[in-house]
């Protein structure tokens, strides 16, 4: 997926394939200015402040106690991003904002917003990581509340797409306990056993992330067939012929290809025969110059905040299949662009 800059008159298409436009200013001044203000719009509480109706300028500003002028032009801002309009003097949320950032709405990404504007830091180490080719290895760096905002975050991705990755994620007749590599937040393991009753899935994921994932999952999944296991993916034995399904999502980003490859020779083993190995993650482009914006942004961000890459679905493949799993299909994310199930099964 790519997010382009697009012209709003006929003069500015000319000057922008005619190259006369300083696109580098677009995507510096402009598009850094719009991430980190939808950042802050979000954590000081603009959008909730309209979710009971359209507001001035003055009555949101009392409401979020920011002052009224600064807050008009990061209106102005969101009015032109379409997350809120502008009518007789009062601004409201669109259909965009009312799904996407209110709390309220089961599809809100508003905790990964707040999480994103708690390590803007980050940033900061983007020149030396490029001098050294060090990351941050993030895990090791987040306090107890950046924990607790990462596991909201990654819940509020995952609850997005749930529905339809329990849709397409296989299952051999009458399943009876899966393995979720990583999944603490516990959303897509839900969805998974509710999709097949029978089933009950064990989350093996880092202490720390279950501290922070636990509490809210069973507080909101009462009597749900979920089970947390505290250890790491790295290390950990996995049994042997244990599990119908070993699912790992958005995970072996952070790993090398050595730990991958060691991590699915361990799957492999812990799988009853005719048991599914599904890996969903971002998929790199084959190659880097295919002009995909979000899965190269992606694979840079990953690879600073965790030394980590994404990986092609021929990698992903050869880990499966060097494993001795047979390949199924590869089956794209509507709901998660740029995502993919890569599927093997053990042999019966």
């Amino acid at each position: 997926m790519n997010i382009q800059i697009k012209a709003q008159n006929f003069l500015e298409w000319i000057g922008k394939t005619t190259n006369q436009v300083p696109v580098p200013l677009a995507h510096t001044h402009i598009l850094s200015f719009v991430s980190r203000a939808l950042y802050d719009a979000a954590a000081l509480g603009v959008f909730e402040a309209l979710d009971g109706g359209p507001d001035t300028e003055a009555g949101i500003a009392l409401t979020c106690h920011l002052h009224p002028d600064a807050l008009g032009t990061l209106l102005g801002m969101t009015t032109a991003l379409g997350y809120t309009r502008y009518r007789k003097g009062k601004y409201g949320l669109t259909g965009m904002s009312r799904k996407w950032l209110l709390d309220s709405s089961p599809a809100s990404v508003r905790p990964q917003l707040q999480f994103m504007r708690e390590i803007w830091p980050w940033l900061e180490e983007l020149p030396r990581f490029l001098e050294t080719g060090q990351g941050l290895d993030f895990h090791s760096r987040l306090d107890s509340r950046q924990w607790e905002l990462y596991q909201a975050g990654m819940r509020s991705i995952a609850r997005g797409s749930a529905r339809e990755v329990a849709a397409i994620t296989p299952l051999p007749p009458r399943p009876t306990l899966m393995l979720d590599i990583g999944g603490s937040h516990g959303i897509l393991s839900a969805a998974i056993c509710r999709k097949h009753p029978g089933l009950g899935s064990l989350i093996l994921d880092l202490p720390e992330a279950i501290e922070h994932a636990r509490p809210i999952f069973l507080r909101d999944h009462p009597g749900m067939p979920v089970q947390y296991q505290g250890g790491n993916a790295l290390h950990d034995e996995l049994g042997q012929n244990r599990f119908d399904l070993i699912f790992v999502s958005s995970l072996l980003h952070h790993f090398s290809e050595d730990q991958n490859r060691g991590l699915s020779s361990r799957v492999a083993r812990a799988l009853k025969p005719g048991g599914y190995f599904v890996i969903q993650e971002f998929i790199r482009p084959p190659v880097r110059n295919q002009g995909d914006l979000v899965g190269s942004t992606l694979a840079l961000f990953f690879n600073l905040s965790s030394n980590g890459k994404t990986w092609s679905t021929t990698e992903l493949r050869s880990w499966q299949s060097g494993a001795g799993l047979e390949p199924v299909k590869i089956r794209r994310l509507l709901t998660m662009p740029g995502f993919a199930q890569i599927v093997s099964r053990k042999p019966s």
